[in-house]
């Protein structure tokens, strides 16, 4: 039984050991607006907020700026955890979680 502690504690050890960051790029494109922006939150918690253009008129280059963004973060190591993504009528959020251990 006491190896079986021993074995356990040194387990959990190793695991609380790990480190985890994590980067939350999240994308709001509003269709007729001058409010569309993506946000991203650095491991540290910086918030970043770019402005982005109108999904009818060059909503080309807001998909060029996502994917310069997420090549950024993929470059220092983080790989992708999920996304998600909602349609409303006004327009299209989307969220990218990226985490990387140490």
């Amino acid at each position: 039984m006491l190896v079986v502690t021993a074995m356990l504690f040194l387990g959990m050890e190793s695991v609380s050991a790990q480190k985890s960051e994590t980067v939350i790029i999240k994308v709001y494109e509003f269709v007729a607006s001058n409010n569309s922006k993506i946000m991203v939150i650095d491991p540290k918690g910086v918030v970043v907020e770019t402005e982005l253009k109108k999904m009818l008129t060059k909503g080309e280059q807001n998909i060029i700026l996502m994917q310069k963004e997420i090549d950024k973060w993929k470059n220092e190591g983080f790989t992708i955890d999920g996304t998600s993504g909602g349609t409303a009528s006004t327009g299209l959020v989307t969220t990218i979680i990226l985490s990387k251990k140490e």
